[in-house]
């Protein structure tokens, strides 16, 4: 009989909604718990049957969900349950529960300890050493149609800003004064607040809100992302699963779950708690002239080698490879007591 698989999580458009998503498309999760967020665009039409939580400061509501507890085999939760109490709860009822970390925006100590740790990234094997690491799939809209040749368009995807900043888009605008080539930017935000960045700068595009996935990559010749934290990057894979070149930071995980890259160095670390009593995580110091200078040495040059190296590394994650391991793995969880 196929495993029942419990989530709780977002319907947006971010990475938590997106990660909910595509591991219920796949058919992994199998009951999943939508919780509305306060953004505009919650789409909870992607979940049709499935209970929607508007508080989880409500009994009520949170017995709604301790109803699907009951009703699985495992709850997986990804980064947080949302409500901690729910991992003891579960033990109690015969529930295994898994957690999906992100290591930047877990508290320390955790406050439950769940049965088992499912690791996005060689970041979060590093500190959960006992968890299992098994890459996030890549979804088949993404595809290496195009390949990227001579750069004539850098792509960067502000999103909401990222935790503290982490995206890097402050460092890439100030970046731009240092540079004279005649390159286009395009930078993509759902946050109001990147300012009117296009208008001082002729060579820049700025698009304001939503754009849809299989959009985002099409246009462009290298994605360049000088993050300062993150273990999973989903802009990162998901920019190279579709042929572009990377121009990202150079430093772990980056440095052994991505194909060929082009570094952006970092000049230093410092450490820094995201929230308090969180993970402390490290940093980097990323120095807008030497994004200018990646900018300005990578205009114009043949990236088709960095574009390349994406075909076979995106095979490998797939959700047709990988489908089977996370089967196995939650099944194995579920048999060990």
């Amino acid at each position: 009989m196929p495993l029942k698989v419990g989530s709780i999580g977002y319907a947006t458009h971010q990475g938590l909604g997106y990660l909910l998503k595509s591991f219920r498309d796949a058919g992994v999760v199998t009951h999943p718990v939508i919780v509305l967020n306060g953004r505009p665009s919650n789409h909870v039409a992607w979940y049709p049957d499935s209970p929607v939580i508007s508080s989880l400061r409500r009994e009520e509501e949170i017995e709604r969900i301790r109803e699907v507890c009951r009703s699985v085999d495992v709850m997986l939760f990804f980064e947080t349950p949302f409500i901690w109490q729910l991992i003891p709860y579960c033990r109690d009822h015969g529930v295994k529960t898994v957690l999906m970390p992100m290591y930047e925006c877990e508290p320390n100590p955790l406050p439950y300890v769940p049965d088992a740790f499912l690791n996005p990234s060689p970041m979060e094997q590093a500190i959960y050493r006992d968890g299992t690491y098994i890459p996030v799939p890549i979804e088949d809209e993404f595809q290496p149609t195009v390949r990227r040749t001579a750069v004539e368009t850098f792509v960067h995807n502000s999103g909401h800003g990222g935790l503290q900043g982490r995206n890097g888009t402050a460092e890439l605008i100030s970046a731009l004064q240092h540079t004279k080539a005649p390159f286009k930017l395009i930078i993509r935000a759902q946050s109001k607040d990147v300012g009117p960045i296009d208008k001082l700068d002729k060579r820049v595009t700025l698009i304001k809100g939503t754009v849809s996935r299989e959009d985002l990559y099409r246009v462009g010749d290298v994605f360049v992302f000088p993050d300062k934290f993150n273990g999973l990057s989903l802009p990162i894979q998901e920019a190279a699963a579709s042929g572009m070149a990377l121009a990202i930071t150079n430093r772990f995980p980056a440095t052994v779950q991505y194909p060929e890259y082009i570094p952006i160095q970092p000049t230093g670390f410092v450490p820094t708690v995201v929230f308090r009593g969180f993970q402390k995580v490290d940093s980097a110091i990323v120095d807008p002239r030497t994004i200018a200078e990646v900018l300005e040495n990578t205009y114009g040059t043949d990236v088709s080698r960095y574009s390349n190296a994406g075909a076979e590394w995106v095979r490998q994650r797939r959700w047709s490879e990988l489908r089977p391991r996370y089967v196995e793995f939650l099944e194995r969880v579920v048999s060990n007591g």
